[in-house]
Order: C-alpha cells, then sequence, then structure tokens
C-alpha cells in the first residue's frame, strides 16, 4: 500500500464504520426492534469511540504533522461526545441520568435517532475531507521558504502586544461580566495572537534562544491563570494543548503525545470540572477579577470542595454528563420533524457586517435562547453541536451539506497548516490554531465556529502575508544565517496531504 493511500485509510475507516453502524441503526428503526434498541445504543457509540480514536491515532503516527491538522482533532472530539457521551445513559450513575433528563428526558428510541444523526454527520465530514484532498493540491498559499529567526522575533513581540491588548483589556473583561456591550468577535479572536505566541516562543528555545524561556514561563502561567479566573474549563485546556503543541513541535515523541493526552483526560476529570462547579456556585457564574479570590477558591476546594460539590448534586458525574449531547440533540430533532425549525444557519448573512457598523448585529451564539427553549429559562448557554443543529434547520439534507462543508474546511486547513509548519513558517502560527479549534469544537455552534471563524481567519491570513511579514522582513535577514530549520516532525512521507 503506497504512502498516500495510508494517508487517506483513517478517513476512509471512519466513514466506513459510521456508514455501517448508520444502516445498523436505519434497519431497526425500519423493523421495529425495540428491544435491541438498547444493545445498539451501547455498541454503536463504544465502535464509534474505538474507529475515531484509532484514526486519530493513526494520521498522528503515520504523518507528524498531521498533529497540526483540524483532522485528528475532529476525530478526538467526536471520540469525546458522540462516542463516549452518549455511553453515560446506560453507564453513569442514575443521579447522572436523571441530572440530562432534567434538561431534556431522552428515551432508547430517541438515542438511537441521535447517534444515527452524529454517525451520519461524522460520514459526511469525512466524504468533505476525502473531497478536499483533491483541493488541496492547488495550493498558492503554499510556503516556500522559512522565516528567519529574527522576523520570528519580531512576529513575537507583535502577537504579544496585540493579543495581549485584546485579552486584558476586552477579552478577560468580558468574560468576567465588566463590559456593558457586546465585544466584536474580532476582538475576541486577536485574543488567540498569545497561543500563537507561546508555540513561537517553543520554537525559539528548540532553535537554541533559550532567553525566551522565561518569557515561555511567564505567558503559560498568565493564560492558565487568566483562564481559572473566568472559570472557563475551554480555556485552560486550550492553554495545555497549546503547551504540548508547543513541545511536540520539537520532540515529535507519539507515546508521549498520548500519555499527555491521557494525563489531559484526568485533569479534566478530576480537577478542572469539579473545581469549576464548585467556584462558580462559590463565586459566581462570570468567575472573579480578583487573584486572590481565586486563590481563596482553590483552597477552599482543596478543604471543602469535593465534598460541597457532591451536596449539590449528588451522585451527578458532571465530568461525563458534560460530553453527552444527546438531550439536546434529541430536542432540536423533535423540534424540526414537529414543524418548528431553527433558523440559526440564517446568522450567516450577518458574518460580513462588522459590529462596530451595526451595534444591533445578532448574538452569533444562541446557546441562552435555545436553553430558554427548551427548559423555559435562559440561566446558562447550551448547544446541540453542529450536527444537532443542522438537522434542526433542516433536516437530513442540510446536516449532510453541513457536514460536508466542514469536511472541505478541514482538509484545506490541512493541507495548509501541515505546509507551513514544514517549511518552518511560524509566523502563520494563529492561522494553524485556529484551524485545530474548528477541529475539536463539533459541539459548538455553526456559524460562529466554521464561518464566522473562517472569515476572521482569512482575514488574519491576509493580514499576516501581506501587512506583517513585508514588514518584519527584510532582504538581509530574510532566510540567511539564522533561518529556522525544520521542525522535527518532517519527514519525506509527512510533508504531503493533510488526510
Amino acid at each position: 500500500m503506497n504512502a498516500e493511500m495510508m494517508k487517506t485509510t483513517p478517513v476512509l475507516a471512519v466513514a466506513a464504520g459510521s456508514g455501517v453502524i448508520g444502516v445498523l441503526y436505519v434497519a431497526l428503526d425500519a423493523i421495529g426492534a425495540s428491544s435491541i434498541y438498547s444493545a445498539l445504543n451501547q455498541l454503536g457509540p463504544a465502535v464509534l469511540l474505538g474507529i475515531c480514536l484509532w484514526a486519530a491515532y493513526q494520521l498522528v503516527r503515520e504523518q507528524p504533522l498531521a498533529l497540526w491538522s483540524p483532522i485528528p482533532w475532529f476525530f478526538v472530539a467526536c471520540a469525546a461526545y458522540f462516542g463516549f457521551g452518549p455511553l453515560a445513559y446506560y453507564f453513569a450513575t442514575p443521579e447522572s441520568v436523571d441530572f440530562m433528563d432534567a434538561f431534556h428526558a431522552v428515551d432508547d428510541y430517541a438515542l438511537l435517532r441521535t447517534n444515527l444523526l452524529n454517525v451520519v454527520g461524522i460520514g459526511s465530514v469525512c466524504v468533505g475531507i476525502l473531497f478536499g484532498r483533491s483541493l488541496s493540491a492547488w495550493h498558492p498559499w503554499a510556503p516556500k521558504a522559512p522565516h528567519s529567526l529574527s522576523v520570528m522575533k519580531r512576529a513575537l513581540v507583535v502577537f504579544l502586544a496585540v493579543g495581549g491588548t485584546a485579552k486584558y483589556l476586552f477579552t478577560l473583561p468580558y468574560a468576567l461580566g465588566l463590559l456593558p456591550w457586546t465585544l466584536p468577535g474580532a476582538i475576541q479572536h486577536l485574543s488567540s495572537l498569545l497561543g500563537a505566541a507561546i508555540i513561537l516562543l517553543f520554537a525559539l528555545v528548540h532553535w537554541g534562544e533559550t532567553r525566551f524561556r522565561w518569557i515561555l514561563y511567564l505567558l503559560i502561567a498568565s493564560e492558565l491563570i487568566t483562564g481559572m479566573m473566568s472559570f472557563s474549563k475551554q480555556d485552560v485546556l486550550w492553554t495545555v494543548i497549546t503547551v504540548v503543541l508547543g513541545w511536540y513541535l520539537g520532540r515529535p515523541r507519539l507515546r508521549v503525545l498520548v500519555m499527555s493526552a491521557a494525563g489531559i483526560a484526568l485533569l479534566y476529570a478530576l480537577f478542572l470540572s469539579p473545581f469549576v462547579s464548585f467556584a462558580r456556585v462559590a463565586v459566581g457564574v462570570l468567575g472573579t477579577d480578583n487573584p486572590q479570590e481565586l486563590g481563596r477558591s482553590l483552597q477552599e476546594y482543596k478543604d471543602v470542595g469535593k465534598e460541597e460539590v457532591s451536596e449539590i448534586l449528588p451522585g451527578v458525574q458532571g465530568w461525563w454528563t458534560r460530553f453527552a449531547y444527546a438531550n439536546a440533540q434529541s430536542f432540536a430533532m423533535q423540534e424540526h420533524d414537529r414543524g418548528a425549525p431553527g433558523n440559526t444557519l440564517g446568522l450567516g448573512l450577518y458574518v460580513f457586517v462588522p459590529r462596530l457598523l451595526y451595534p444591533e448585529k445578532p448574538i452569533m451564539t444562541s446557546g441562552r435562547d435555545f436553553t430558554a427553549l427548551v427548559t423555559g429559562g435562559d440561566s446558562s448557554s447550551t448547544a446541540p453541536g453542529i450536527f444537532g443543529e443542522a438537522y434542526w434547520n433542516g433536516g437530513w439534507p442540510t446536516l449532510i451539506a453541513v457536514g460536508g462543508y466542514v469536511g472541505l474546511v478541514f482538509a484545506v486547513f490541512g493541507a495548509f497548516s501541515m505546509r507551513t509548519i514544514a517549511a518552518g513558517r511560524y509566523v502563520y502560527a494563529p492561522v494553524v490554531m485556529a484551524g485545530i479549534v474548528m477541529g475539536f469544537r463539533p459541539d459548538d455552534w455553526f456559524v460562529p465556529t466554521y464561518v464566522g471563524s473562517l472569515v476572521e481567519v482569512l482575514i488574519l491570513y491576509g493580514l499576516l502575508r501581506f501587512l506583517l511579514i513585508p514588514l518584519i522582513t527584510s532582504k538581509r535577514n530574510g532566510t540567511k544565517p539564522g533561518t529556522v530549520p525544520p521542525p522535527a516532525s518532517v519527514s519525506s512521507k509527512s510533508a504531503g496531504s493533510a488526510t
């Protein structure tokens, strides 16, 4: 089997596995074999869990650079949300099931339909990825020469200045509820430059610029602390993932990568999820702007937190229920089928309208409205994931179209990211990181994650290529001495297609 086929095999395996599971779901539904709904609802997600994890592992094993593509991250996310998550209805505690049913009750048949929804969605994404491979051969953006160390240092200054300003003057205060107005998505996106700065710092340290190590440590600590202050599990985990990516850039050891993934999972289940639940009750949902109060919360959690959390939600495995989307998906499917479809995909019409010019622009994330629709209250923000949202808006045809579009985006992003990292063009790290974020967010809303973010990334790419890089590059430093060598993860077979 040639190398090109090996690159495609994991995606084909997920597509084929999703297809087989989907056919079983449809057959059972057609013959009304309700007696084995329960068994297939356990077997199907378990098989999907295994196939997706295997595919992610195989992609990175065959092509170390594939870690910079959205595709393996998407498979890991699908394993968590649509493989592991639904199993909670059969293997979690009764209190956990009751907690999920309190949002929207799900029986065996409803769970079967959401499991079918997920495999159709995942299969559609895989088809989009495979089709997108043919487009990845056309790549006018493909980098031709690595960035020099001096260019990376100048870009680092810009990323720290712009990203730090956006983060500490706007994004963080907005997350803490300190701003009285809706923050434009473009400004929120600029704060992600700090994550790209971590990658640049790792690259500089890997290639001998050890004096940047303390800046790296301070930036990581700052990102972790601010993530904890806003009680954002996502921000904390993203910082940890960014550190793993930066480390992997110079030391691509698959075994250590797998161990890191297991460690992140344990961090989430044993500490991060229960602490955030405790802190949101003890301090407030929006977090705290006082680091000392965060310290007190950590100490209180250490002393009595676990017991208090168990008293608030006795027997509820919150770390597991967080991965279960069947209740939200089931409601979305029921709403469409009874003639009350959603219209969230229509928000895409507003993507090209800056909020600064149109302050009344609708909020792109519809989580609170969706929660109010399900429960009658908007005290929390909930999403049915892109697959549930697609069906809610237009049924099976829209689900397949959305999945194909997402797969196409992943394929193009993957090709760009792998070639960029292979060539040592680390100034494009913000674009690469944005693609990874898209990969692990199939649980989010479609328009802000896969349409709005894509537009913002294209604008960012244009600013980097046609403004920043020409400004910080000169003929005498271009690719002369001091040029960054290729990353350790580059090999002759790994610098090709994203899939």
